[in-house]
């Protein structure tokens, strides 16, 4: 849901977690995993990081 651009309280809520922490254990995964490419392409001058995450989160949805 995160990935989608669903606000962290209505994850939280909707996944039935009993506190936030443990929604955001899962919005911290997100932002390791896409963390290294991000940082790549910002060393390379190629794009913004918000540019960089928004095309990373398209692509999941595809």
């Amino acid at each position: 849901m995160l990935d989608l651009g669903v606000p962290i309280e209505q994850a939280n809520y909707l996944a039935g977690h009993k506190s936030m922490a443990m929604t955001k254990r899962y919005y911290h995964a997100n932002e390791d995993r896409y963390g290294a490419a991000i940082e790549a392409l910002d060393a390379a001058g190629k794009t913004s990081s918000a540019e960089a995450l928004a095309a990373a989160r398209w692509k999941q949805t595809e």
